[in-house]
């Protein structure tokens, strides 16, 4: 599982033209491309579109709720990208602030996704894992698995 991290954080973190050193991995460690030095994270992790088609609407959202933090911070973590939109102004800006994007290893309920479509976690389990609340009411869990990283995204070949 790690090593998906690593790989997303190190592919999906540059933007072209980017101020950013690409991160390198070295057997379980991080280090700047640039500098040699090495690199520990140090992130937050958003749910929240901030593709172009909604970024535009969400910036200041998130500039708002972030003001504080700006600078706490090196990597941003991104549940959910949709494969079908482009993100390129929030990487511009999370890029002019300094701040690396590592996109979340798991799918979103999107059909783009095939067989692993319903391998996502879902926020509304109940406590025991069997129930999903919806609307304040508790339905059966049908569709979802309730480990957190499934077999499925782990399958091999």
């Amino acid at each position: 599982m790690g090593w998906f991290v690593v790989v997303g954080l190190a592919a999906l973190c540059i933007v072209d033209g980017a101020k950013l050193a690409p991160i390198l991995v070295r057997g379980n460690r991080l280090y700047n491309s640039q500098t040699h030095e090495r690199f520990f994270i140090k992130g937050i992790t958003y749910d929240y579109d901030v593709s172009d088609a909604n970024y535009p609407k969400s910036k200041s959202i998130i500039e708002s709720n972030l003001k504080d933090m700006i600078g706490s911070f090196n990597t941003f973590r991104l549940y959910n990208a949709d494969p079908t939109r482009t993100y390129d102004q929030f990487m511009a800006h999370m890029d002019s602030l300094g701040v690396y994007v590592m996109i979340s290893a798991t799918p979103a309920n999107l059909e783009y996704y095939g067989k692993y479509r319903f391998s996502t976690i879902t926020k509304a389990w109940g406590p025991n894992g069997d129930e999903v609340s919806k609307d304040g009411a508790a339905l059966a869990q049908m569709d979802q698995t309730k480990a957190c990283y499934p077999a499925l995204l782990v399958e091999y070949g």
